[in-house]
């Protein structure tokens, strides 16, 4: 074997395991909600939503969704030494960003900060009054992406447990511009864990066990 053979051996390039949200549902739900597994671990397919969670529909295809873990450090160092001798964490964050396109009452809501008793609709017209927030909304929220393997699907998919907007961006008043809704979603910490990331579906045991994944290993 040349040495280039065994370079490509040693890099084990697997192209199949480049994977993408070609598509994604982006799910909100009252805090607290149970979003079930997402998908069915027997069948791979995916499971129906519970009820009080909804869709916020098609988000902008430009912005995407952007999850942005983030984590702070602090170490210790010796007196006369120049590397730092231990690390410990101090913060850890998670956030979530995307544009909302859809006109959607639980987009508005959320995205305005806005109780159920704010909006009222009638025959013809619906209103929504907004005041000053006193207090932060909490939600579960769910993304689930999907993409395909030799023609059969593949859900990656992420459960928060508890998340905030902290963040609003411009809505854009423009001929050939939609009403988006740009927003930061902060993640917290909920009854011990922050969220799950998870890959299934009928085209992702073939895949696991080419990524390392094995059945039955925790």
């Amino acid at each position: 074997m040349s040495s280039m053979d065994t370079f490509r051996t040693i890099k084990d390039k697997q192209d199949s395991l480049v994977l993408a949200a070609t598509n994604l549902a982006v799910i909100l739900a009252p805090y607290g909600t149970d979003l079930g597994p997402i998908v069915d671990d027997a069948t791979g397919e995916l499971k129906e939503l519970p009820k009080g969670a909804f869709s916020l529909g098609e988000i902008q295809k430009k912005a995407g969704a952007e999850l942005s873990p983030d984590m702070k450090t602090e170490g210790i160092m010796g007196y006369g030494s120049r590397a730092q001798r231990r690390v410990f964490v101090t913060e850890e964050n998670f956030e979530i960003d995307l544009t909302l396109q859809e006109i959607r009452e639980v987009g508005y809501r959320a995205w305005l900060g806005l109780n159920k008793e704010d909006v009222t609709t009638t025959a013809t017209t619906t209103r929504m009054k907004k005041s000053t927030s006193s207090h932060v909304q909490y939600w579960t929220m769910a993304l689930i992406g999907i993409d395909h393997y030799k023609d059969k699907e593949i859900f990656p998919f992420w459960k928060f447990n508890k998340v905030a907007i902290t963040k609003k961006g411009k809505m854009t008043l423009a001929e050939a511009e939609e009403m988006g809704m740009p927003l930061t979603l902060s993640v917290f910490e909920d009854d011990g864990a922050m969220f799950e990331i998870g890959l299934g579906g009928p085209g992702w045991p073939e895949l696991a066990k080419k990524a390392g994944f094995k059945a039955g290993e925790q």
